[in-house]
């Protein structure tokens, strides 16, 4: 059987910007026509509107016009605690059901051409006892790119991700070098070089800092991001 297109956003870190590079990855899939869809497969920090939990990342693409189904396929876990998947669970006396979220997984991909799932944290973010998100990852067989603050201390934090992934096998699309603030860091100068050197994954883009992304202004962001990142790195097989 044929494996599903698409692409699964990953970080080194919570807080690197996986949701802002997922939808870039899928406005860039849109302006090559394809057929793109987006997932979260499991959401925690969720806010109660309507009496249910909705997923922010949700929130944003939507704020974005990224094209989003319905959140029972886009996001099947939501969960309220800002905790890690398998805590969030816990405190609600619930479990991590990777079955529902591949179930969903799989529906997204027979309905669209390309799905763009955006991770959970890290690769080893537990979902439940001795299952992490790469364990996830490997049952989805996408590819994988990776997202990474770019700052003091990111050779590090990208070279374990990367020797994680390789470990298991994972197709490496690239790394997305993201600056998360305005403060000056003056290894932004060299993080790049060193992790292209240290791991052999290319650096597909250099994000800087842009003001309004949250509120779903990706314009001066998207212009970067495709200016750099073409169809060959992201949506050839």
């Amino acid at each position: 059987m044929k494996p599903p297109r698409g692409i699964f956003i990953t970080a080194t870190d919570t807080g690197a910007g996986k949701t802002l590079v997922a939808a870039l990855v899928a406005k860039l899939a849109v302006a090559r026509g394809l057929g793109v869809t987006m997932m979260k497969p499991v959401a925690s920090g969720c806010a109660a509107e309507d009496g249910e939990l909705v997923s922010e990342d949700l929130s944003f693409y939507r704020r974005a016009g990224i094209p989003v189904e319905d959140a029972a396929l886009a996001c099947p876990l939501r969960f309220k605690a800002p905790l890690s998947p398998n805590v969030a669970a816990a405190l609600e006396g619930k479990e991590i059901d990777t079955a529902r979220v591949m179930q969903a997984f799989t529906a997204l991909a027979k309905r669209n051409e390309f799905v763009v799932v955006e991770g959970i944290g890290g690769l080893l973010v537990p979902l439940a006892r001795r299952h992490t998100v790469a364990d996830l990852m490997e049952t989805m067989r996408l590819p994988v790119l990776v997202v990474a603050t770019n700052r003091l201390g990111v050779i590090n934090h990208a070279a374990l991700t990367v020797e994680a992934a390789k470990r298991r096998g994972m197709a490496l699309k690239g790394i997305v070098l993201n600056s998360v603030s305005e403060k000056r860091d003056l290894s932004r100068r060299y993080n790049r070089k060193a992790i292209e050197a240290l791991t052999d994954v290319p650096v597909l883009c250099e994000l800087a800092f842009h003001d309004g992304v949250q509120d779903g202004d990706l314009d001066d962001a998207y212009r970067e991001f495709e200016a750099t990142v073409g169809i060959d790195e992201l949506f050839n097989d």
